[in-house]
């Protein structure tokens, strides 16, 4: 009777007054554990593993909404109910120590212990699945970029194997052997067009996502290579949305001098003003090439530069944003103009030849 009370009154949460991490630092304590498995080895037949289970049970019992995701799920709620039966017959126990009690305690017992083992597969296999498909989300960044003809940066393509490593390595630790062999025999299936469609988009947005994080992170970090890098294929656009203008291309050559740049970036003394006339530079040299009616969202965009410099937001955080803008303004001009090349009005003008009466303009 009083080995069970002593059990009781080390597990119940009596005060409420313990937070979860409070209670698992006094389940884990191996003083507490022997304790547990010494008292109840007078009824019932308890190692040490036992034990620790034993205390989990009345943890989960307690903390369920902190530790249970998904209650509603039925292998979740199958195992809350052992939990609780678990601690109302200890408690019952406890209090009236009879044979009719310790048959409830025992039949309670040995539920649980079969359904924490059940209860731990399942956990298990939902969070190998869950690991499985972040791995395989990531290989398909990978996949998608070479199917469209790009090549992965090696920083980019560093930090998803990096993350896959992390992912494989815990499907190991909470997997084991089964953990490894669900993930080993799965296969990504695209069930049809549109969900391709679908997780080719969310991978861009996964892409892009990464790749101007770490665009940030480097020039916060002082690495200026990536953006050493932007400025040279900035400028190389640029130049080839008018390839026969040589005055304009001897304007970007002096107004972005990349080893200038490197240089004054190595030294440490890019200011702010400095940025900002750069970036206005480059806003009106995109103004100039764009179609007309894209001009005021240029002017829109030149005023959210303007506020973020007002605001004295971080230069690593304004340079990731109007790099990324640029790119997506460059890939807008860079196709309408391959379109107006492609029309048979521009064919026309070039053969020096009156169009068909067929040609439409476009």
């Amino acid at each position: 009777m009083e080995s069970v009370l002593s059990v009781y009154n080390l597990l119940k949460q009596k005060d409420e007054k313990k937070n979860l991490l409070e209670y698992q630092k006094m389940i884990a304590n191996k003083e507490n554990i022997t304790l547990i498995k010494q008292n109840l080895s007078e009824i019932i037949e308890l190692e040490e593993k036992q034990a620790r289970y034993f205390a989990a049970g009345f943890m989960f019992y307690y903390y369920s909404n902190q530790l249970i995701q998904n209650k509603e799920l039925e292998y979740n709620q199958t195992f809350l109910q052992h939990c609780q039966e678990l601690c109302n017959s200890l408690k019952i126990l406890s209090l009236n120590y009879n044979q009719e009690n310790l048959d409830s305690f025992k039949q309670a017992f040995d539920k649980y212990c079969k359904g924490f083992v059940s209860w731990k597969e399942h956990d298990m296999f939902e969070m190998v699945q869950d690991l499985t498909k972040i791995y395989w989300e990531l290989e398909m960044q990978i996949y998608s970029q070479k199917k469209m003809g790009k090549e992965l940066s090696p920083e980019v393509s560093k930090i998803i194997k990096q993350k896959q490593q992390t992912v494989l390595e815990k499907i190991k630790k909470f997997g084991g052997k089964k953990g490894i062999e669900y993930f080993s025999n799965y296969t990504p299936v695209i069930f049809n067009q549109d969900s391709m469609n679908n997780i080719q988009n969310q991978i861009k947005e996964n892409f892009d996502k990464a790749f101007w994080d770490l665009f940030e992170k480097n020039i916060e970090e002082k690495k200026y290579d990536q953006l050493l890098k932007a400025m040279i294929e900035i400028k190389l656009n640029l130049k080839s949305l008018v390839p026969n203008r040589a005055d304009f291309h001897q304007q970007l050559d002096e107004n972005m001098d990349i080893e200038f740049l490197k240089e004054m970036l190595q030294n440490d003394a890019v200011d702010g003003s400095y940025i900002y006339n750069m970036i206005c530079y480059i806003v009106q040299k995109i103004k100039s090439l764009e179609a007309p009616a894209d001009n005021q969202d240029t002017e829109k965009w030149k005023k959210s530069i303007d506020q973020l410099f007002t605001q004295r937001s971080p230069h690593h955080q304004i340079l990731a944003k109007f790099f990324k803008k640029v790119y997506q303004k460059l890939e807008k001009i860079t196709k309408e103009v391959k379109m107006v090349k492609n029309s048979k009005l521009f064919e026309a003008i070039k053969n020096n030849k009156p169009p068909s009466n067929n040609t439409k303009i476009i």
